[in-house]
């Protein structure tokens, strides 16, 4: 899956996902609130474009490896299903780039 993330401060956060062989034309968008506690990052959906695929309420904790100006480490904790528990990096991209 590709996506693409943006955290807001106030806790909530807009994602758009979409499978590898799609345009991201057509990314599913997912709303969430968002919170750190004990470096665990958890989000919540609250909307959702496709419910059948992320419907609202569903959580997932992210643990939290390193945070930088130019990427987020993290490994899925928890809501994820069966994927594999390995460490994804998110890439901080400037606006205008």
């Amino acid at each position: 899956m590709h996506g693409r993330v943006t955290y807001f401060a106030d806790g909530h956060s807009v994602e758009l996902v979409w499978p590898v062989s799609q345009p991201q034309s057509t990314a599913i968008r997912i709303e969430t609130q968002w919170m750190v506690t004990n470096s665990i990052l958890i989000l919540t959906s609250v909307k959702s474009s496709n419910t059948q695929v992320v419907p609202v309420g569903v959580v997932i904790k992210d643990r939290i490896i390193s945070i930088s100006a130019d990427k987020f480490v993290f490994v899925p904790a928890e809501g994820y299903g069966d994927i594999e528990k390995k460490s994804h990096v998110r890439i901080r991209e400037k606006p205008g780039t």
